[in-house]
């Protein structure tokens, strides 16, 4: 059994600099002291019997040390060519960039320190020939060559389902599913798949999980059989499990307020006016579009989030039937959780049977794309047409030929053909960092949020976002202003705001918990349902520990951290993102 210095093992990783390309064999001119002569040079490789192959490389096992034990100085003006010997450190150094070329300068440093501590002889040389044997797969890490490994792999996932992908778009992209996943969740995957590594590079574990799905569905006729083609049986492998479904909601975390700005964007690009209904108690619907040209077309939209869209989808499906009798068009745009959650057989066959235009908002892409084109009504009535354009407000965008409006790609290539779209599927588009303007105000605004039980009045969650502490004696009487409120939420449907402290506050009541959101004014819209959004989500993170709740923050405690990225993803949008530019990341040990 080889002995190690602490950490030998993680010298490379845990110690190293951000990797670089492959450096020439050059030795640092610390490591140069002429006339030096090496002390039992011999002594630092293993005997030459047991030398492996893999490591030296060489017909002659004793070549290596011989060649490296001296070099030529520049010839003298007598014409004698002068030898420099070359010390221990130094031959350690051409070894280690001969061997292992994709380490830094200050890793070789770092590992030769560690050799040269341990005192000379069999145990230097074990430790050495392990450390080579070992790290010999450090060539693997290098950004590059794991980023080409990953699209090679990726290329026989995708040419091996091509007969069911060929000329498709997914909204649901596997590959960027996994690559947008922490470094936890990663491992994970490896688990589940009963294969074990040790590397701190998320994307070397991504690379073993697809060899290891590969491995599976080529030695199994069963999952051939099943699934078809590895990129189903891939999806599969995630979809089924429930730890992995917060990376399918990752595109839904969006206010209904920021899909409307989107979609109205969108519709200004196109020289269509719109109007906001959705505070408009009267008529049924969000928007309100018509266009100004020969034949003045106008429309209703409906807008529903993947996370709603199953309560609400019949509902919605009648608004739109009913919207047919007020205009030209009907309006449908959801998310592709929306799509996922209803199924998209289902949502095609039953938009095509009312004649709606269907369109699909991926944040996460900054995409809009175009699944149906709609029907013109025939069951349009003038005296309702002129009774809802009777009761409009100004239009949400005042239009200019001369100016872009929205962010969002629209989706050219696939448009209006329904057959193009799949729910899982390689998409062409990768995700994005994109924000509306608005957003960012809503941001600034944010102070703290603060969880508290619904009849014991303990906090059981709190998020700080301002630079400034909050005063424990602010929430003990905020306390008591939230019971003098109580009565009241069912009442303003669940929502309240008081000033208070400096502060604006706003109140949500969820089914365990009270919600209050500090804010430095007036909360917007969106921010009114971020926060409703926000409890529901936390309630269902701890629904078993709220109902076993005995006064014991403990529970709570133990999955703050993940607490805090769930309301940190919703309120300020703050996730990790996969950018096809970015060289490939050394990311840190999980969290």
């Amino acid at each position: 059994m080889v002995s190690f210095p602490e950490k030998a093992e993680d010298i490379l990783v845990k110690k190293s600099s951000p990797r670089l390309a492959p450096q020439p064999a050059l030795i640092p001119k610390k490591f140069k002291k002429d006339g030096q002569i090496s002390s039992s040079v011999e002594s630092i490789l293993p005997p030459a019997q047991n030398r492996p192959p893999s490591i030296l490389s060489s017909t002659q096992p004793d070549s290596l040390i011989a060649q490296r034990r001296t070099e030529h100085g520049t010839p003298l003006e007598s014409g004698i060519i002068p030898t420099i010997v070359k010390n221990e450190r130094e031959i350690l150094f051409e070894i280690l960039t001969e061997k292992l070329p994709y380490m830094t300068d200050r890793e070789k440093e770092i590992a030769i320190e560690n050799l040269l501590k341990l005192p000379p002889g069999a145990k230097r040389n074990a430790f050495l020939k392990v450390f080579l044997i070992k790290h010999k797969k450090y060539a693997k890490l290098d950004p590059i060559l794991v980023k080409n490994q990953l699209d090679e792999k990726i290329t026989w996932f995708i040419e091996n389902s091509s007969k069911n992908l060929k000329g498709t778009i997914g909204f649901f992209d596997p590959f960027q599913l996994i690559e947008n996943m922490s470094f936890k969740d990663v491992k994970y995957l490896l688990d589940k798949l009963n294969r074990t590594d040790e590397s701190n590079l998320i994307e070397e574990l991504i690379l073993k999980f697809y060899e290891g799905i590969q491995s599976r569905f080529n030695n199994s006729s069963e999952l051939g059989n099943k699934f078809g083609n590895p990129i189903n049986y891939l999806i599969d492998f995630l979809y089924s499990d429930p730890n992995f479904m917060q990376y399918f909601e990752k595109c839904d975390v969006i206010s209904k307020h920021e899909l409307m700005d989107i979609f109205a964007d969108f519709c200004a690009d196109k020289q269509i006016n719109v109007h906001d209904l959705s505070t408009a108690d009267r008529f049924p619907w969000d928007l309100y579009l018509s266009k100004k040209n020969a034949t003045n077309k106008s429309g209703i939209a409906v807008f529903l989030r993947g996370h709603e869209i199953l309560d609400n989808y019949q509902e919605a499906i009648e608004k739109l039937n009913s919207g047919a009798e007020y205009c030209n068009w009907i309006f449908f745009i959801t998310t592709p959780l929306g799509v996922l959650e209803i199924g998209l057989d289902k949502l095609i066959q039953d938009m095509e049977e009312i004649g709606a235009w269907v369109y699909i908002v991926d944040r996460l892409r900054g995409i809009i794309y175009g699944l149906l084109k709609g029907d013109d009504s025939s069951k349009k009535m003038r005296k309702k047409e002129n009774e809802l354009k009777n009761n409009l407000n100004f239009p949400l965008r005042r239009l200019d030929p001369q100016k872009q409006f929205s962010k969002y790609i629209f989706d050219k290539k696939f448009q209006y053909k329904p057959k193009n779209y799949r729910i899982f599927g390689v998409n062409e588009y990768f995700y994005r960092d994109l924000d509306l303007e608005f957003i960012e105000r809503d941001r600034n605004n944010l102070q703290y949020l603060l969880f508290l039980h619904k009849t014991k009045g303990m906090s059981l969650n709190f998020v700080k976002w301002a630079t400034k502490s909050l005063d424990p004696d602010l929430i003990s009487g905020l306390i008591s202003a939230i019971d003098s409120f109580g009565s009241t939420f069912k009442e303003s449907k669940g929502l309240q705001e008081i000033q208070y402290g400096g502060f604006n506050i706003t109140f949500v009541e969820g089914k365990y918990i009270k919600a209050c959101l500090f804010l430095k004014e007036t909360p917007s819209p969106r921010l009114k349902e971020l926060l409703v959004f926000a409890v529901t989500r936390w309630e269902s993170l701890f629904e078993k520990e709220i109902k076993n709740f005995s006064g014991s923050l403990q529970p709570f405690t133990k999955k703050s951290p993940e607490a805090d990225r769930l309301l940190n993803q919703i309120f300020l949008g703050d996730y990790p993102r996969f950018k096809v530019d970015d060289v490939i990341r050394i990311l840190p040990l999980p969290i």
